[in-house]
């Protein structure tokens, strides 16, 4: 008899084994499931500023979606100026770029395509930020870019 309960036990252990076993491997590590929920899809992401001209100061902005777009623009405007018009929905007809994003743990990678061509971004997702380096495909030109979150109202 009490072989017979040695095996019941030890099968009943190898169950719960597996049990916890494949429950832990489904599921994503805390970490990573964080890092989905860091990205924020109710307002736009706005660079430092940038300055070519001392006379005219402008900010890039990305604005994420759930579905997994992505749109960027660079305007002199602010992030309400631009809020009506910085849309998914409009970009074809605004002109402005748009793509796809993918997030693996905390870095985030896209592409970003307009009538000008294209610009290739790729960084780690923070709490209120995004850090990006970028190449563009239309100027040669390479930069590493922070881009801290804005909230909008009404989204």
């Amino acid at each position: 008899m009490k072989s017979l309960k040695d095996s019941r036990l030890q099968a009943l252990v190898f169950i719960l084994f597996i049990f916890v076993s494949s429950a832990h491997a489904v599921e994503p590590t805390k970490s990573e499931a964080d890092r989905l929920l860091l990205l924020r899809f109710d307002g736009v992401y706005k660079s430092e500023i940038n300055q070519t001209d001392p006379d005219l100061e402008y900010w890039q902005y990305i604005r994420f979606y759930e579905d997994g777009t992505v749109i960027t623009v660079s305007s002199t405007g602010n992030p309400t100026e631009i809020d009506s018009w910085f849309r998914k929905e409009l970009s074809i007809q605004k002109g402005f770029s748009r793509g796809q994003y993918e997030i693996k743990g905390s870095e985030i990678i896209f592409s970003s395509t307009s009538e000008a061509g294209t610009v290739d971004y790729n960084g780690t997702i923070h709490e209120k930020a995004v850090d990006l380096y970028s190449f563009s495909h239309i100027s040669g030109n390479k930069s590493k870019k922070k881009y801290s979150f804005v909230p909008l109202p009404n989204h």
